[in-house]
């Protein structure tokens, strides 16, 4: 499953040593579905825009190392989750790391959305294996080399949540050892068909870990069709 992030990037800076630099603060993933297609939370570009907004930037749209420019569609009510329609790849500095990576016959590493829709289903049920990738809290346990901190989780479907006017169908996994840091992640079955988007972590009172919130894809129509 491949994920983007929304960023925003702040055209002023604190330390004069980083004037006439781009940089870039993530604050939300996003599930590639399609080539030009990106899933997340709407919640997740609510506050993509209003950080922007607070830190006198814009909102980015990262897929890998390439930033492209997006429209996003009104926010589906019932499900919560909005489509973002990727444009125009707009980092010259991408196509220029891409080359040097081709040149050494690794260009294949670079992240790329998918050619073909993603497979998906709107019909998670309880006790089916669920995985996602997410930013770990547990900073003291990454090697500083790594490229990122992203880790792997799986879980269970634990139970689903009571519905209402923002979504009909959410559920929830297992106890996790953390919580999730930023809200948008795909989450997929052991066969790889996407069921939903990350949307919050959850503890109740009697758990020794935290909980994902994940909203199922039921009621947006670009999944409302026979299953893929």
């Amino acid at each position: 499953m491949v994920g983007a992030d929304l960023a925003y990037c702040p055209p002023v800076y604190h330390s004069p040593t980083e004037r006439g630099h781009e940089l870039f603060n993530v604050v939300g993933h996003g599930a590639i579905i399609a080539e030009n297609e990106v899933l997340t939370s709407g919640t997740v570009l609510d506050m993509a825009q209003k950080v922007a907004v607070h830190k006198r930037g814009s909102v980015a749209l990262l897929v890998g190392l390439a930033r492209y420019t997006f429209v996003a569609d009104p926010v589906e009510k019932m499900s919560g989750l909005v489509l973002l329609r990727l444009g125009s790849q707009d980092d010259k500095d991408y196509q220029r790391y891409k080359k040097s990576l081709e040149k050494r016959g690794i260009g294949h590493l670079l992240v790329e959305p998918p050619k073909n829709p993603v497979s998906a289903s709107v019909t998670p049920w309880m006790g089916q294996e669920i995985g996602f990738v997410h930013d770990g809290e547990a900073d003291d346990a990454m090697n500083t080399s790594y490229f990122s901190n992203r880790q792997f989780e799986t879980s269970v479907v634990s139970h689903f949540l009571k519905s209402r006017n923002d979504r009909v169908k959410a559920f929830v996994s297992g106890v996790l050892p953390s919580r999730v840091r930023h809200a948008g992640s795909p989450v997929f079955s052991r066969s790889g068909v996407i069921l939903g988007i990350v949307s919050e972590s959850l503890k109740y009172p009697s758990d020794t870990g935290m909980r994902v919130v994940v909203r199922s894809l039921l009621c947006h129509p670009k999944f409302m069709k026979p299953e893929q």
